[in-house]
């Protein structure tokens, strides 16, 4: 009994060991302004992947597209940041950026252009500062701001702004379950249907 025991307790202890010897270094790229370009701000905000497997990133200048292999600067618009980024189930990207909003499509060579939505709102709802958070449902694309969010309708490519209480702003927004929640100061926890 004692010597299967000491058997069971050295085959234990040889797991334990040989266990903790094959652990591997994980191989870590680090890329700096150098590798995505010098005249770009070299803060990043956010990064989405979208269904090909690229990147992108937004920064103080713009989104950068990374492809696995080369860097691609996109612009959004001069000298705004891009703070917030979605891919809808399509693949679509989405970016919100100081006063804009808009998506992702490939021009004639291929390559991704921003398309900005702020023409499909009426002059009185163009008035935002910064887009903080993008959500996209099966149907819908919600972009919030601190003074509205603006929903996308993709089938119809239409935008409809949504204000909070006179006393209050949108500090955070969530989407839980196709459901979207919106934090509002002074209110609390709301949540947007229909």
């Amino acid at each position: 009994m004692f010597s299967r025991i000491c058997f069971l307790l050295t085959i234990f202890t040889l797991f334990c060991f040989n266990s903790n010897a094959q652990r591997e270094n994980l191989p870590v790229v680090n890329f700096t302004s150098r590798d995505y370009g010098k005249e770009f701000n070299p803060e990043v905000y956010c990064a989405v992947q979208d269904a090909r497997g690229v990147m992108y990133f937004g920064s103080g200048n713009g989104v950068h597209e990374f492809d696995g292999s080369k860097w691609r600067y996109i612009k959004v618009q001069t000298g705004s940041y891009v703070r917030a980024m979605a891919v809808d189930s399509n693949g679509t990207v989405y970016a919100g950026a100081n006063g804009d909003f808009g998506y992702f499509k490939p021009n004639a060579l291929g390559e991704m252009q921003y398309e900005s939505l702020l023409n499909k709102l009426s002059l009185e709802d163009q008035f935002f500062s910064s887009i903080w958070d993008i959500h996209c449902s099966k149907s819908k694309v919600y972009f919030q701001a601190q003074e509205a969010f603006f929903v996308y309708d993709i089938a119809s490519a239409t935008v409809l702004a949504v204000y909070p209480t006179e006393t209050s702003s949108f500090h955070t927004s969530f989407m839980i379950d196709g459901i979207l929640h919106l934090r509002s100061r002074e209110i609390g926890i709301q949540t947007y249907a229909n």
